[in-house]
């Protein structure tokens, strides 16, 4: 029996990251996904992303080895992400995570893959302290949070991509990922 992929998503600050490395250290493996973005300070390739060229990435495009991949524009240029359709059909029995953005759910999900999506629904409040607590700059912040916003509508209270909604910021990452265990 294969495992299960879960896919934890939400906006800016939410602790998307957080609950993966968390779920990482307790029977999950994760899965890295693919980005053309420069890396950030503390962050290596293969482990945090497999960072690609521009030109790597479209090669991989072309080819057909992505199940998913989405574009942004940010403050440096634009940055594409992302997933392997390797590291999502690959039947080992191992329960997956994986951190994707509201595009990603809805391509795996109507492409048909088998994921159980996690929504870390948190309020706009937390979201803006939890990212000036890391150090974000707050006109990015604000930026980031109104395309989030925009971006996240389609999931918000669709039982057809969510399978389970997490609005409390209270809970910690184990209570989170107890209760994930429980329902996969």
């Amino acid at each position: 029996m294969g495992g299960k992929v879960v896919a934890i998503v939400g906006q800016i600050a939410a602790g998307k990251t957080t609950l993966a490395q968390f779920m990482e250290g307790h029977g999950f493996r994760r899965i890295v996904t693919y980005t053309t973005r420069p890396p950030r300070v503390g962050e290596k390739d293969g482990v945090s992303y497999h960072f690609l060229t521009d030109k790597e990435f479209a090669d991989k495009v072309q080819n057909g080895y992505f199940a998913e991949t989405t574009s942004y524009s940010a403050k440096f240029g634009n940055a594409s992400y992302g997933t392997s359709r390797e590291s999502l059909e690959t039947a080992d029995g191992v329960n997956k995570v994986i951190v994707l953005n509201p595009q990603g759910v809805v391509a795996l999900k109507d492409a048909g893959y088998d994921i159980f999506v996690v929504y870390l629904d948190m309020p706009q409040e937390v979201l803006m302290r939890r990212a000036l607590q890391r150090g974000d700059n707050p006109a990015e912040i604000g930026r980031r949070i109104a395309d989030d916003t925009r971006l996240f509508r389609r999931l918000e209270n669709s039982g057809e991509y969510v399978n389970l909604t997490v609005s409390n910021p209270e809970l910690l990452p184990n209570q989170i990922c107890e209760w994930i265990q429980s329902v996969i």
